[in-house]
């Protein structure tokens, strides 16, 4: 005999699946429905969702999908296997049977499989109860269990007959319940109202002894509104010449603000314009400072091989010192400076170059010291001049501004200027003298120190 072995028309299997499923909790309805690609594909068409509350929905689709699988066991097994541990009482019996040493011992004698799950006679007597009919009728049509068609009668019995009661009896239990919650709901309105009604008799004293309050305070009021009328007039009065005032002192604000706001873009477009010729200024003393330094270093070339140069004369020089100052020295240099067409600023630069000899005993003129040391003397300043040109680029900022450097150097520029020429009339004049009372043989040295000790002599 094969498990659950009945007539096909003794027991309805999708009247007593749906009632497995209305038994089922929804979790493990959810878990039962995701577990089945295809049905949980069908419960979803649509863009439905697995709710609690479409719970009506998915076990008619459910119930579609088990029909469309004629409520095989491959379909029905997972939703049994969720629902089996639900009635714990009749759970706990049935496994702890199949569990124990007495069934272990009965599969021998029988020579039964591990998987082979039969209730004799006398063990369904002690487990079945009829109140429990319902879960029987799930067990016989999805459990594995084999039954005799005894025991399955017996059930199928108790669901036709005994079933129908317990079914109604079922229903007056819940509508029983459902009239003892109306009724506590019931009760709880009458609590409620009655709380309501003691309160709002509270509150209408109330009430009463607040509108005697407000009577009295409502004629104070009307007291108070015709001085604050009075006193309102008098503040829209104030208000509107406050409000004027405002508004005359806002316009002031406002063409002041525009005022400093012109001046504001006026200063900063001078000040714009300031710095695009200060930058251009410093661009071209930039580019002065680059040409200067040019000169500069071409300078100090032709200065070190003049020094080269002067140092090979100097040797020279110093044999022909003596003479020339000798000679120097019998000029009359005040005669000179008469019969010289000079300008004014050559003849004050002159007449301080004769303030520099000094007099003798005898009155005559002599230079200090040598023809070098006197030169050196005119070319002091022209010197310091190419100096401070040179290094302007640093001076400035040390010496304040550009303008201030460049103007304390206007005399300088003058007196260089002034020497220069002094310098070119003193060596026409030197040219002349020496040329006009010596002869070039006579420059020979072997002749020199005789001429000097002739002059000395004399």
């Amino acid at each position: 005999m094969s498990a659950n072995d009945k007539p096909r028309g003794a027991l309805d299997r999708e009247k007593t699946f749906e009632l497995l499923l209305s038994q089922l909790p929804w979790r493990s309805l959810r878990k039962c429905i995701q577990a089945n690609t295809d049905l949980h594909k069908q419960c979803t068409l649509g863009g439905y969702r697995l709710e609690p509350k479409k719970r009506k929905r998915l076990v008619q689709v459910v119930l579609k999908e088990a029909r469309k699988a004629d409520f095989s066991d491959a379909f029905c097994n997972p939703f049994f296997a969720e629902w089996y541990p639900i009635p714990a009482d009749l759970h706990k019996e049935l496994e702890d049977y199949f569990h124990s040493d007495e069934y272990k011992a009965y599969r021998e004698k029988n020579d039964l499989g591990e998987d082979d799950y039969v209730l004799p006679d006398e063990v369904f007597e002690r487990v079945f109860n009829p109140a429990d009919v319902e879960k029987w009728t799930i067990l016989v049509a999805f459990s594995p269990m084999t039954l005799t068609e005894t025991q399955t009668a017996r059930i199928l019995d108790d669901e036709t007959g005994s079933g129908t009661l317990i079914e109604k009896l079922r229903k007056v239990e819940e509508d029983a319940d459902r009239l003892r919650s109306e009724n506590a709901r019931l009760k709880n309105e009458i609590a409620t109202l009655r709380r309501q009604q003691e309160q709002a008799s509270a509150d209408l004293q109330e009430l009463r002894g607040d509108r005697k309050t407000l009577q009295a305070a409502n004629e104070a009021l009307e007291k108070r509104a015709e001085a604050t009328q009075g006193e309102n007039r008098r503040l829209r009065a104030d208000l509107g010449e406050v409000r004027q005032q405002s508004e005359q002192r806002i316009a002031e604000l406002v063409a002041e603000l525009e005022r400093k706001v012109r001046q504001a873009d006026n200063d900063a477009q001078r000040v714009q314009q300031e710095a695009g010729d200060w930058r251009s200024r410093y661009e071209q003393q930039c580019e002065t400072t680059r040409s200067t330094r040019e000169e500069l270093e071409l300078t100090q070339a032709a200065l070190a091989e003049e020094k080269v140069r002067t140092l090979e004369l100097e040797k020279q020089v110093a044999l022909y010192q003596d003479f020339a100052t000798l000679i120097l020295s019998r000029i009359d240099w005040n005669d000179v400076g008469r019969q010289m067409k000079l300008t004014g600023d050559l003849k004050r630069l002159f007449s301080s170059l004769v303030r520099k000899l000094n007099y003798e005993e005898d009155r005559t003129l002599t230079l200090d010291g040598s023809l070098t040391h006197f030169w050196e003397g005119l070319v002091a300043r022209e010197r310091s001049l190419v100096h401070k040109v040179a290094q302007s680029n640093t001076l400035e900022v040390a010496g304040g501004t550009v303008e201030e450097y460049w103007r304390g150097l206007t005399d300088a520029f003058e007196d260089v200027q002034i020497g220069l020429e002094a310098r070119a009339v003193l060596l026409r004049m030197l040219h002349e003298i020496f040329y006009q009372i010596m002869e070039m043989e006579d420059l020979q040295s072997a002749k020199i120190a005789t001429l000097i000790a002739r002059a000395r002599k004399s």
